[in-house]
């Protein structure tokens, strides 16, 4: 199937690169019709086997490529593992996914309230926005299943958006974006 030559590709320039999965920080896909999810997790599973944590991962249907004969596409983002920890300045291991953001929401809080963007930190609000489509993945399903994150932020306009990434990525906090 095109899943699997993709996933086979993405093998071999990891393999070029002298990475492998567990150096993979990010999948983002395309396929072509719903009907094609299923074999595309299935392939993405097996493909990542136990990488732990397991990358960012997106999922997108689109309405089709440039060639028409193509159904997947799969965007890859990995570094090498000491690169990553020097880039971060920080031991790389589990501490550079897992580290706890709760002590730099208080200046989140004030730089978002001053650029009036709303903050939602009640626990049932951010527990109910901050699960993701992971149920259909065995490997997401029971790495996230207890995972939430620690406040949603509300953005209104595209400038919004900049300047709640412009100030994570000051503080050091992760982001998912929707």
């Amino acid at each position: 199937s095109q899943t699997e030559l993709v996933f086979q590709s993405l093998s071999v320039l990891l393999q070029e690169a002298e990475m492998g999965v567990e150096d993979v920080l990010a999948l983002k896909a395309y396929v072509t019709r719903r009907e094609h999810f299923p074999e595309y997790m299935a392939v993405r599973d097996a493909w990542l086997g136990k990488a732990s944590p397991p990358p960012c991962s997106t999922l997108l249907v689109v309405s089709g490529f440039t060639n028409a004969e193509h159904l997947v596409e799969v965007e890859l983002t990995a570094a090498k593992s000491q690169k990553l920890a020097q880039a971060t300045q920080r031991p790389f291991g589990s501490q550079v996914r897992s580290f706890s953001s709760r002590a730099a929401l208080p200046q989140l809080a004030a730089e978002m309230e001053k650029q009036g963007i709303t903050m939602q930190t009640e626990a049932g609000v951010v527990k109910a926005k901050s699960k993701d489509y992971y149920w259909y993945s065995p490997v997401l399903r029971a790495a996230l299943k207890d995972s939430t994150a620690d406040c949603v932020l509300v953005p209104k306009t595209e400038q919004d958006v900049v300047e709640i990434m412009r100030s994570c990525v000051r503080l050091r906090l992760p982001v998912t974006t929707r």
